[in-house]
């Protein structure tokens, strides 16, 4: 279940019921997107799946190097097969984490690399299975803990 329909379905519980009416989930989600260690879980994920599988958001893998570029990667240890957008270290080290009303997105940060800008953006995000594996449920227990504050302290 993404974010969307899982905010849509407890608030239509919430407003439905007229016990919870004050409460703001999506305001609830940029309180939890905007947390220091899940934004760097969020990176991190990114950058491992990039680093390590070479696929897009989608899980899509990126295209393969060039043989010269491959032969240039493992000359100096890195990844040789597929792009992984990784040489210095400062693209993936300048992805930023944009929390706005209705989304949370990773994008490029301030300080990246000029070259950076015309890379595939389909690179940076999270696969639904990440999000599923790694990062939902610490959601649900952050809504669950909000839920249960605001109940017993109103």
């Amino acid at each position: 279940m993404n974010l969307d329909e899982l905010i849509s379905k407890v608030d239509d519980i919430a407003v439905n019921s007229g016990a919870l009416t004050s409460i703001d989930f999506f305001e609830l989600a940029q309180m939890f997107f905007k947390k220091d260690n899940i934004k760097d879980k969020i990176l991190d994920l990114n950058r491992d799946r990039l680093y390590f599988e070479s696929t897009d958001n989608n899980g899509v893998y990126l295209p393969p190097y060039a043989e010269k570029t491959a032969k240039h990667k493992r000359r100096v240890g890195l990844p040789d097969r597929r792009y992984t957008y990784y040489e210095t270290g400062a693209t993936h080290e300048s992805l930023d984490l944009y929390v706005e009303d209705e989304f949370a997105m990773v994008t490029l940060g301030v300080d990246a690399p000029e070259y950076a800008f015309s890379l595939d953006a389909s690179a940076w995000g999270i696969t639904d299975d990440q999000y599923d594996e790694e990062i939902r449920d610490t959601l649900l227990e952050f809504v669950q803990d909000k839920l249960k504050d605001y109940l017993i302290n109103g």
